[in-house]
């Protein structure tokens, strides 16, 4: 059997079952990279047609090639959101083992530079704060700024533990203050 055929239609079938709900936005993963699969552009597509306002995908930006970019605005995508987390090498590389630092700064000028100044998609650059990167995170936000990314985004690390808490009453060590909305925001 062809897997991708497969998949493609049950995605179309979710997408017809989700705006008959009126579904305003799709997220096109959660935990893992869109990108791999080679036709992502199709159901960005056709969701765009079927009234979805917003498509979006959140990446590591390493397989965000001239080509993937291109067919991704075409598509009609919203947002892309590139996981970068550091401003130099040397953190990335600490951060993100067997990561590809220079080809993910190429790969986010390039669609920044291809998709144009205010015009979709909205590019957000995250940096995710931790002991290994947090002093680069000024230098992170001006160079950014500098080089037309819409949004560029400084989170927080946040401890598993507080989320496994909920997930496990039972195992609680902790005060736990923290809610995690996605499960009653997003449908993965």
């Amino acid at each position: 059997y062809n897997f991708l055929k497969i998949e493609t239609s049950l995605n179309k079938r979710r997408t017809d079952e989700a705006t008959k709900s009126g579904l305003p936005a799709i997220q096109t993963s959660y935990f893992g990279e869109p990108l791999i699969r080679r036709d992502l552009h199709k159901p960005i597509a056709c969701a765009g047609k079927k009234g979805i306002m917003d498509v979006f995908i959140t990446t590591n930006g390493s397989l965000l090639s001239k080509t993937r970019a291109q067919e991704l605005i075409d598509a009609g995508v919203s947002r892309i959101h590139i996981s970068i987390d550091a401003y130099s090498e040397r953190s990335y590389d600490k951060i993100r083992r067997k990561g590809y630092f220079k080809r993910v700064l190429n790969n986010t000028h390039s669609l920044i530079r291809m998709k144009g100044a205010g015009k979709l998609p909205i590019v957000r650059v995250s940096f995710c704060k931790n002991s290994i990167n947090e002093h680069e995170t000024d230098s992170f936000i001006n160079y950014w700024r500098e080089h037309g990314a819409d949004q560029v985004a400084i989170q927080e690390y946040l401890n598993e533990e507080p989320a496994r808490a909920y997930l496990f009453p039972e195992k609680r060590r902790i005060v736990d203050d923290f809610v995690c909305l996605d499960p009653f925001r997003r449908l993965s």
